[in-house]
């Protein structure tokens, strides 16, 4: 098929996912609305995930479906931006190795795109399963929506946009959810170094002029289980051992590094400035989320309840962090976060 006529490309990425990988495989094949071009990248996976995905797509004689085995391992983000290179629709879906979509999941977003050419990437909502692809209910909290992926203080409307400083404080969506345009495929390829996940990173790009987009209708069966990069609702002891003080460090230098990196390179796209962009109307408020993010760095640096005190300054502190964030905090502040923490590995928990 000639590269320029495709329309759909849907990208896959995969490792050790043969547990779950054939129902994810069948929700695409199963597309109201097929796609152009399935591309299938396995990261060296040590189980049968690129012997199953490879036997399928033969049984079903599946021409534009295509698997690659990568040379080494790369890791997820590394293996997302391969599979982006790889893709030559206008319009791009990104899919995980486990979940399930809706059967109309693609007819529905490409028609969102095609009528609001504006947005750049498209996350829709998600409704969580379990390992039998069972529904999981969602507990309610207040300003969390999309099973708690989505922190808003408004209700969510058909299509939400959101800005600049508001992604470089929340990501809306799993990367599962998401469909890009192919100049936002461009554009990340032209700036990302593998600091902030790939969605996350494709979601701040497309605010920069005000692309980046919600579709408030669930269409991806997200599976909640113990393998997952990101889970939603996660427990509380998993999710305190699995953000370390080093995690949350790290987090603030991607964040800090991949914004100045993507203001950077529209700056010099731009012949050396934003004004036209949108991101030029909210130079204050990022400055702030900055501000902020130093703040927040600087606790886990070197923690102390002065520290900790003076994060309550900031609205994005006192406004978005869940109680048990807040909890887990003062064990930072006072010290005690690491003996807690072998205490509950040592307990088995």
């Amino acid at each position: 098929m000639n590269q320029s006529l495709k329309d759909v490309s849907v990208v896959i990425a995969t490792y050790n996912g043969e547990k779950y990988i054939v129902k994810q495989l069948e929700s695409i094949r199963n597309q109201t609305k097929k796609p152009d071009e399935v591309i299938i990248v396995d990261d060296r996976s040590n189980d049968n995930t690129f012997k199953i995905v490879k036997e399928y797509i033969h049984q079903y004689a599946l021409q534009n479906w295509q698997v690659y085995l990568n040379d080494c391992n790369l890791g997820y983000k590394g293996n997302f931006q391969k599979g982006i290179e790889l893709a030559a629709g206008k319009y791009i879906f990104l899919c995980d190795q486990d979940d399930e979509w809706e059967s109309n999941k693609i007819e529905l977003m490409t028609q969102v795109m095609s009528d609001n050419p504006q947005i750049q990437a498209l996350n829709c909502g998600v409704r969580l399963i379990d390992g039998n692809s069972e529904d999981i209910e969602c507990r309610p909290s207040k300003y969390r929506y999309n099973c708690g992926f989505l922190y808003s203080e408004q209700p969510i409307g058909k299509i939400s946009y959101y800005s600049y400083p508001y992604l470089l404080k929340h990501n809306i969506s799993p990367g599962c959810t998401m469909a890009i345009t192919q100049k936002l495929r461009l554009e990340f390829l032209d700036t990302y170094k593998c600091e902030l996940p790939h969605d996350w990173h494709l979601n701040l790009l497309a605010s920069v002029d005000f692309g980046c987009a919600f579709y408030n209708k669930p269409l991806v069966n997200y599976r909640r289980h113990s393998n997952n990069v990101i889970g939603a609702n996660t427990g509380f002891i998993k999710g305190i051992t699995s953000r370390t003080k080093q995690h949350r460090i790290q987090s603030c230098d991607e964040k800090e590094k991949a914004s100045n990196d993507i203001l950077t390179y529209y700056s010099r796209k731009m012949g050396g400035g934003t004004k036209q962009l949108d991101v030029a109307l909210h130079a204050e408020e990022i400055e702030e989320v900055l501000k902020w993010n130093a703040s927040y760095k600087n606790f886990f640096t070197t923690p102390s309840l002065t520290k900790l005190i003076n994060l309550y300054k900031f609205p994005e502190y006192r406004e978005t962090t869940k109680m048990r964030v807040r909890i887990w905090n003062i064990a930072v502040a006072l010290k005690i976060d690491d003996l807690i923490i072998k205490l509950i590995i040592g307990n088995g928990k």
